[in-house]
């Protein structure tokens, strides 16, 4: 198998299972150890937890990893499948289908974009295209999501409150108005123009990249009906 095609046909699909269940149980244990605590709480802390191990095993990839490097070529490398991208995908995957038991019952608007990324990587896992992608997505999504969740576990009353929407708000726009467009013009020229000419899966790396479309409409739909419309208060 081409390095760049690992994962095809699902065989790390076992690791998004046992993810989940590792998710599902530090939810139990916080709500055990922590029974004062209201369900949406101990949920908004398992998104905080998510959100800083995405952030540094992405952060790690990028830095570090030998199959990490796709920035550099980003024609190249947009769509590949490499084993250390997987495992990162599959954490993330984890947890989308772990907190739909949260999206559903406590906050909706984020069910659409769980069910686009949990669709997205797990056809990675069957298909065997499109990791290194995903893996500066839930990069560039977790810069911004370390804040979020702060800022909603920040009481209204704490004088940081300030300061963390203020850091939300900046890392949110920097994200959601230049990373992700940038996710995603790479990702039309390695379909149209690079990688993806020859590949045998190229109808995936379609619907990959309508999934990568998808996300950055979802996510500028919400930064401008919650940031830009309803001009967020940061004081």
């Amino acid at each position: 198998m081409s390095p760049n095609h690992v994962g095809m046909d699902g065989e790390y699909l076992h690791e998004v299972a046992l993810f989940t269940l590792c998710w599902a149980c530090l939810y139990w244990a916080l709500r055990r150890w922590s029974p004062e605590l209201d369900e949406p709480t101990v949920a908004k802390q398992v998104s905080l937890v998510h959100a800083h191990v995405a952030f540094l095993l992405g952060l790690w990839w990028l830095a570090f990893a030998d199959d990490g490097h796709s920035l550099a070529e980003p024609w190249t490398r947009t769509f590949w499948n490499t084993e250390q991208a997987l495992r990162i995908n599959s954490v993330t995957a984890a947890y989308m289908i772990y907190d739909m038991h949260a999206a559903l019952r406590f906050h909706r608007p984020f069910i659409l974009h769980h069910v686009i990324a949990i669709v997205g990587i797990v056809g990675t896992h069957i298909f065997g295209r499109g990791a290194c992608m995903n893996v500066h997505n839930i990069f560039c999504a977790e810069v911004g999501g370390i804040f979020f969740h702060v800022d909603r576990l920040t009481p209204a009353s704490s004088p940081q409150k300030a300061l963390t929407k203020r850091l939300f708000l900046f890392f949110v726009g920097v994200t959601r108005l230049f990373y992700f467009p940038y996710i995603s013009y790479n990702a039309l020229q390695a379909l149209f123009h690079g990688e993806c000419e020859k590949c045998p899966v190229h109808g995936f790396c379609a619907v990959a990249l309508l999934c990568q479309l998808g996300l950055s409409a979802v996510n500028l739909n919400w930064f401008r009906t919650n940031v830009l419309q309803k001009k967020v208060a940061v004081d």
